[in-house]
């Protein structure tokens, strides 16, 4: 049990009891040396994305909040898939 604990395919809630989990995905880190400091394995699957439209809007204000600028400043927004 403490296993699929760990593994995320059971949740435990104290007082409660044992629930399924929502599995996570996950990637471990392999050795080796990039520009980043580390390598990682490649995720399983056919993986693509495609770019479907792209544009200069100006930040409201919760997105210059977020980007740590004043609402208005022009930011590039993207639509991908």
């Amino acid at each position: 049990m403490e296993e699929l604990v760990r593994d995320g395919w059971l949740v435990c809630e104290h007082g409660r009891g044992m629930f399924v989990g929502n599995h996570k995905i996950d990637q471990h880190v392999v050795g080796g040396n990039s520009s980043s400091g580390a390598a990682y394995a490649p995720a399983q699957g056919a993986w693509t994305s495609r770019m479907l439209s792209n544009s200069i809007i100006p930040a409201g204000t919760s997105l210059g909040s977020r980007l740590r600028v004043e609402a208005g400043t022009p930011s590039y927004a993207s639509l991908a898939n």
